[in-house]
């Protein structure tokens, strides 16, 4: 593909991939690093209406939006492509045209899963850039819970969530609001953090290990804090065996289901399941994998970092009133400035969470072992050097 700008139709992974492998692969900076691998110069999406989370028009506001990239880039971070964009699906057959296919064949050979053709565009692409750059600075916040005890606190449990959102937009189904709040994404996940750090704090006996509760930035400009913490821990972190990410939870119903992203990955799935089992709230597989939760948080900073980790949302059964509410949030709310203190929360099952949270905290930092991949992860290849091999665990 050398000179030439990829189009995704549709991406995706083919069915019968594991949805943390496919969330992976269909991750934004392994995309850029696969095309440029193959000489593209550019990448151009044209996304499927039926499983995005926002319209179209609402994705093009937030693209409106300054771009950002750390300064002193880590090793995570993606490889230069001069054009990365989407294109509108509503046009796709003016971009497919000549090509002997259309956007509607492609889309019904995705939804029956068979395999997708590749052709060339009889079409080229021609566009300026202009650039305007600055520099800003923004902090991660960190608190730190010594172990009690010293054989184990030299290694820390993070608890990390987001403190940032996406400041002043444009306004949404014409309310005239331009402030974006940024109530469920995150600041639920920034008290869920301090009201852990309180519970353990007045605790008696505090946690075996080292806590650190990690406030991090520039999650919505690509997971920026977080990438820079997980490569360079401040003094006094010791050596990271777990990551706890809270980011936008979602308290809309009580909590009777949780989907953890990860829990698959690691033995971090025992105690989860040890908590949860006490509390009355089943641990359940992701019922939407397609939208690539297991790689859109801070816990995959961490993940890359060869850390176990896992993130948290509030789950539903396909058909119910609970999923209803869920894509009706994401429809109206999600990344616009309804995420505001008027929404209905469920107070009780945020409560609850904080709980089950609190008590999973305690045991993974507790745990005489510290927490491992599972043999049979593909994530276990970031395992930093020196790292233990983990003992085989059961299947979750």
């Amino acid at each position: 593909m050398k000179g030439k700008v990829a189009v995704i139709v549709l991406g995706g992974m083919p069915s019968g991939v594991p949805g943390n492998l496919a969330a992976h692969y269909s991750s934004p900076d392994e995309l850029a690093r696969t095309f440029a691998r193959a000489g593209a110069v550019g990448v151009l999406a044209l996304p499927n209406l039926r499983v995005l989370e926002v319209s179209w028009e609402r994705a093009v506001q937030g693209q409106q939006h300054p771009v950002m990239v750390l300064a002193h880039p880590t090793s995570q971070q993606s490889v230069d492509i001069p054009l990365v964009t989407a294109f509108n699906p509503a046009a796709a057959n003016t971009l497919l045209k000549g090509s002997g296919h259309t956007f509607e064949e492609l889309l019904a050979l995705a939804d029956a899963g068979k395999p997708m053709p590749h052709f060339t565009l009889p079409v080229s692409l021609r566009g300026e850039v202009a650039l305007e750059k600055s520099e800003l600075s923004s902090v991660n916040v960190v608190g730190r819970l010594p172990g009690s005890e010293p054989k184990l606190a030299g290694e820390s449990v993070v608890l990390s969530a987001h403190l940032d959102h996406l400041g002043l937009g444009e306004p949404v189904n014409g309310d005239g609001d331009r402030v974006y709040n940024g109530v469920m994404d995150n600041a639920t996940g920034v008290a869920a953090l301090l009201e852990v750090a309180r519970v353990l704090q007045e605790k008696k006996a505090h946690p075996r290990r080292t806590v650190l509760f990690v406030a991090v930035t520039g999650e919505e400009k690509g997971l920026l804090g977080s990438r820079w913490f997980a490569s360079h821990p401040p003094e006094g972190s010791g050596r990271m065996v777990a990551d706890l990410n809270l980011d936008m939870f979602l308290p809309l119903t009580p909590l009777q289901r949780l989907v953890a992203y990860g829990v698959e990955e690691s033995s971090l799935a025992a105690p989860l399941k040890a908590t949860a089992s006490r509390m009355g709230v089943e641990v359940m597989r992701d019922p939407n994998p397609e939208a690539n939760g297991f790689t859109r948080s801070d816990q995959y900073s961490f993940i890359l970092e060869g850390v176990p980790a896992m993130s948290f949302r509030f789950g539903y059964r396909k058909g119910s009133k609970e999923e209803r509410l869920h894509k009706e949030w994401h429809a109206k709310r999600y990344h616009a400035p309804g995420d505001d203190l008027s929404q209905p929360v469920d107070r009780e099952g945020a409560a609850r969470f904080v709980s089950l949270l609190a008590d999973l905290t305690s045991r993974v930092a507790d745990a005489p072992e510290r927490p491992s991949w599972n043999k049979d992860s593909f994530f276990r290849r970031f395992e930093q050097p020196g790292t233990p091999a983990p003992t085989a665990q059961p299947a979750p």
